[in-house]
């Protein structure tokens, strides 16, 4: 399953109908909004190999471990296409990440994917509350206020 490729158009349906499995991805556009308006302390920008070493590092963790059903590796591929936006590719365990997306803000949002269990929505309140997670864990928790600042002025759900 790829988690970024379900159509704008699919996500527009009725609140109690399901798309492969998953819930509606009512929130989708206003946390990619609150991730968007956030100035991160740590806007590194990663090449293939260091950002795979991020996220061993993450999945090698204490926390990644005990955390049910989640993949103990993750492989990071640039998407050589002309891809606009970066996935995680779930079926695959795999992270494809577009030529603007080695970053930590972008590397952590494809991680919390893998931390989201069937049938709860791509951009839900799990995956939020999951993101927030992993950003007081590898940014530290001045980056998780902001990120949670900005959740609550854009009306994302994450509790």
């Amino acid at each position: 399953m790829i988690a970024h490729a379900i159509p704008y158009s699919n996500l527009l349906t009725d609140a109690s109908s399901t798309q492969w499995g998953r819930q509606r991805d009512a929130q989708r556009k206003r946390v990619y909004d609150s991730e968007h308006s956030i100035k991160s302390t740590k806007a590194k920008t990663f090449s293939l190999r260091a950002a795979q070493a991020l996220v061993d590092r993450i999945t090698d963790s204490d926390y990644w471990q005990l955390i049910p059903n989640t993949p103990q590796s993750i492989r990071v591929i640039h998407s050589t296409r002309a891809f606009r936006f970066s996935r995680a590719h779930l079926s695959k365990d795999e992270i494809h990440l577009a030529y603007w997306g080695f970053t930590y803000k972008t590397i952590l949002h494809e991680l919390a994917h893998f931390l989201v269990p069937e049938p709860h929505a791509h951009h839900g309140t799990v995956f939020c509350a999951r993101l927030l997670q992993l950003y007081t864990i590898i940014l530290g928790t001045r980056c998780a206020a902001r990120l949670r600042l900005s959740f609550d002025l854009n009306r994302v759900t994450y509790k």
